[in-house]
């Protein structure tokens, strides 16, 4: 794979992770994520990838705590996605 699809593909998945995102704090976060993604070197991938992930889960465990179950099907179907991706992509390794 290319770096450029790489972090296309990235960028891609967080961007469908921020479109379940209304509180202004998440959505900077994906934000800029998503640039970091598309503008980094590939060698800083890796850390991007990880730090989605943490970002990804942690909008899961918020959906659960509110009791948002329509979210937390949204977000955990993304963050299956992209947990998927990176693995497959081999940004990280398969915990």
């Amino acid at each position: 794979m290319t770096c450029q699809y790489l972090a296309g593909e990235l960028s891609a998945l967080l961007g469908e992770l921020e479109a379940t995102v209304l509180s202004g704090e998440e959505r900077a976060d994906l934000t800029g994520l998503r640039h970091e993604a598309e503008t980094v070197p590939p060698t800083a991938l890796p850390s991007v990838a990880r730090r989605a992930l943490d970002c990804a889960r942690g909008l899961c465990w918020a959906s659960l705590s509110r009791g948002d179950m329509v979210n937390l099907a949204l977000r955990a179907t993304v963050c299956a996605h992209l947990r998927e991706f990176i693995v497959c992509a081999r940004l990280l390794s398969d915990e």
